[in-house]
């Protein structure tokens, strides 16, 4: 056929998309470090007051209210989700690997995990959960939703299964990382 075609999207599809990337990066933590995260600050952050929040406000509504509603739970959690614009794209998935670049405060302590959510063979977005249980990390992570800073400091962790059900081994390397937050896309 000598036909040309073209592929139209006319939905705003953000809303979910967002939400089902925090909500995969947050099993996944669940997965990998097993219920010590389920109990941890950083989980009820994400666990309760995002997805159970969104939940609350949305479960008795047309689709079109549950949509403005989630998006605006979302709006201050806007920063968490970004696409992954590099060679690490290509790389395996944190379940698979059990990898993850994990952010820290000036006290040495984690305060986030960038968890890698594939979405198809090229393409990849990062989701900074919280992973911490000390108010201080909590505050840490919150501030930097808030603010218009765009760099953290990153370390690369694993997790290696051992008797007390898994532990991070952390590099000693510690580098600058970008975590975009202005532009049109980040609305």
């Amino acid at each position: 056929m000598e036909e040309d075609w073209s592929v139209e999207t006319t939905a705003d599809l953000r809303v979910g998309a967002a939400v089902s990337l925090i909500k995969s990066a947050h099993l996944t933590l669940f997965s990998l470090l097993g219920y010590r995260y389920v109990f941890s600050a950083g989980a009820a952050l994400i666990g309760r007051d995002l997805l159970g929040a969104i939940f609350k406000v949305t479960m008795k509504c047309s689709l079109q209210q549950a949509q403005e509603r989630a998006k605006e739970q979302l709006r201050e959690w806007v920063h968490v989700v970004r696409p992954i614009l590099s060679d690490l794209s290509k790389s395996k998935g944190t379940v698979v690997d059990r990898l993850m670049l994990v952010a820290w405060t000036a006290s040495d302590r984690p305060w986030a995990a960038i968890v890698k959510v594939p979405i198809g063979e090229d393409a990849s977005f990062g989701a900074l959960m919280p992973c911490c249980d000390g108010p201080d990390e909590v505050v840490t992570y919150l501030d930097f939703l808030k603010n218009d800073r765009e760099e953290i400091r990153v370390k690369l962790a694993r997790l290696v299964d051992d008797r007390e059900g898994g532990r991070l081994e952390v590099s000693e390397r510690e580098y600058p990382l970008r975590w975009p937050k202005g532009g049109a896309t980040f609305d």
